[in-house]
């Protein structure tokens, strides 16, 4: 918890030293528990590693994956006027497409090619070479769009980039994703289960990953962590997002969030409601979608474009419960970090997660509500609106069903309204009354203290909370 008071980077409560030293001690201390007391075994773990990656000097990459290409571009490339680069930490294909859409200038996000140019900058360089990547990419008209699961200190080009256009424009920009940590590691497996076949269920590759600490490419906090000092320092040309607001099922929330992205990249936001009403349409080219390697299920089935958000935290949370106390209370640990960083949107994400299932939505609330799959199964919400004409949503943004087929709910009639009119002046009229505004004692006032601070048995399960004394602050009932 960092207070006005004292100096800049220190942190307020049991804990009096600096910052940085409170990170690497929770670091320490969380990857210790995690090495002595939850390791796969170890056949497990090398079919796995042997099949998917490869290590270099403790982080794990793909095993197509050439360092010295990397490193190359890393010195020799440098971005130019209008350039995107997109940085996450987790696979973001149907994000992409709404991005590259965004950026380049298409106006459907479904369109048939819309990826096939190499976006990915430094899987494109160990794939073809530093240098055929840089003249392939040389070629390309208008603002360009790249992804990267890279940190600040490994950046595919050189970094940091120019804060001021050269020849007019927008200068290069960097937009950061960033999402619950449960929803990171939840696609993460879903994307190496899909591509490559992985075996093992969602509490197995927890383990192996270590809760986000050992995915591919890094650790999924400490490249947060690093961007978050990033935007600090270069809020022009650095921005940091939800990428979980975009997976929302409610195309409002997604739209709310590409107009974030759109202004930071200085794109007129106008475009952006065309985009999120074609990511939530239903005519798209399946046949075409259905040959993209790797491509999403729920393309095919006629759901939404960017990976459902509520689903994959009910998911997490499930095989999470399933675990040991040990592998709970490391999860805990692992989210200490941005708990204690000073960037809001990565304080709120940790916050969620250690809420638990108490953060998600209801279950019946993290299905799709839309789309050609859930009405042909009957699944489902029909917009009341919409059957009575009067919805002011066109059919891709309102996140209910516009299909036809459902049956106009029928009115009560005017005997049950009057009794339902009735019961609800009746509950009203007779709650207990609040005490009066005037009648003050003196206690103790609670307030929320986000900082996890460990104890004699381990971390707590929730966020302590911290007492005040304030005297006749506040009305308190006898």
């Amino acid at each position: 918890h960092f207070g006005s008071s004292g100096k800049r980077g220190s942190i307020r409560g049991p804990f009096r030293m600096p910052r940085e030293q409170v990170l690497e001690r929770a670091h320490v201390a969380t990857m210790g528990l995690m090495d002595d007391e939850m390791e796969l075994d170890d056949i497990q773990l090398d079919m796995l590693t042997n099949k998917v990656f490869k290590s270099e000097d403790g982080v794990y990459y793909p095993r197509w994956w050439r360092q010295d290409q990397v490193a190359l571009l890393k010195h020799s490339w440098s971005a130019r006027d209008g350039d995107v680069f997109c940085s996450a930490k987790f696979p973001i294909l149907g994000v992409q497409r709404l991005l590259v859409a965004l950026v380049e200038g298409h106006a459907n996000p479904w369109a048939p090619g819309l990826i096939d140019k190499p976006h990915f900058a430094d899987g494109a360089a160990s794939h073809r070479g530093a240098e055929s990547f840089m003249s392939e990419a040389a070629a390309w008209e208008g603002r360009r769009f790249f992804k990267t699961h890279a940190a600040p200190w490994n950046f595919p080009c050189r970094y940091p980039l120019e804060e001021s256009a050269t020849v007019g424009g927008p200068p290069p920009k960097v937009i950061v994703l960033v999402a619950d940590p449960r929803h990171a590691i939840y696609v993460t497996w879903l994307f190496l289960k899909d591509a490559h076949g992985s075996p093992y269920d969602l509490a197995d590759f927890l383990t192996w990953a270590k809760f986000g600490h050992r995915l591919m490419f890094g650790d999924v906090y400490d490249h947060a962590l690093a961007w978050a000092q990033e935007v600090v320092k270069r809020p022009g040309t650095v921005g940091m997002f939800d990428a979980g607001r975009l997976g929302s099922l409610d195309p409002k929330e997604v739209l709310d969030e590409l107009e974030k992205i759109a202004e930071f990249l200085e794109i007129p936001k106008e475009r952006c409601i065309d985009l999120v009403a074609a990511a939530f349409r239903k005519d798209r080219d399946l046949e075409a979608l259905s040959k993209e390697r790797p491509n999403r299920q729920q393309w095919l089935e006629g759901g939404q474009l960017v990976e459902p958000h509520a689903e994959s935290l009910h998911s997490f949370e499930e095989s999470l419960n399933a675990m040991s106390s040990q592998a709970q209370e490391f999860w805990r640990r692992s989210l200490k970090s941005w708990v204690l960083s000073e960037h809001p949107l990565l304080c709120g994400l940790a916050g969620a997660s250690l809420r638990g299932i108490a953060s998600t939505p209801p279950l019946n609330l993290s299905v799709p509500m839309k789309g050609e799959a859930a009405h042909a199964l009957g699944g489902c919400r029909p917009c009341v609106f919409a059957l009575r004409g009067i919805c002011r949503d066109a059919e891709e943004m309102c996140k209910y069903c516009h299909a036809d087929g459902h049956m106009k709910a029928k009115r009560p009639s005017q005997k049950t309204r009057r009794v339902r009119r009735m019961q609800q002046e009746h509950m009203r009229t007779s709650r207990t009354p609040s005490p009066s505004p005037s009648h003050h004692h003196s206690g103790l006032a609670i307030t929320y203290n986000p900082a996890f601070f460990p104890g004699e048995s381990g971390f707590a399960l929730m966020p302590p909370f911290q007492t005040q004394h304030i005297m006749g602050s506040f009305p308190m009932r006898p």
